[in-house]
């Protein structure tokens, strides 16, 4: 009797860990959907100096929108302005204030 007592304890706490495992993988799910940019989240960095080389686009003296990586890789499409004018970039690299670097640009059309 002592040893279903046990058992039926292990079931009960292994059922308690997999619905907190299954909540916890829930949320995460959630919080990555909402962290996806949409077309007014979409990472901007605005540059004083700047230079194209085919679809690279490299900012100078550049400043990040809120929410926009200061550092690191840019995964997904943003948008660069250089004093020649502004690009939209598939992703890239950024070190805010020095530099942001776009692979993949194409300039924005005229507003």
């Amino acid at each position: 009797m002592n040893r279903m007592r046990m058992d039926r304890r292990s079931a009960r706490a292994m059922a308690v860990g997999a619905v907190a495992a299954l909540g916890l993988a829930a949320s995460a799910t959630g919080t990555a959907v909402a962290a996806q940019p949409t077309q007014q989240q979409v990472p901007t960095y605005t540059c004083g100096g700047g230079v194209t080389v085919g679809p690279l686009v490299t900012g100078f003296d550049c400043t990040a929108s809120p929410g926009a990586p200061k550092i690191g890789l840019v995964d997904g499409p943003f948008v660069v302005t250089i004093p020649a004018g502004s690009y939209t970039c598939d992703s890239g690299v950024a070190a805010v204030p020095v530099t942001v670097v776009g692979f993949g640009c194409e300039p924005e059309p005229p507003a």
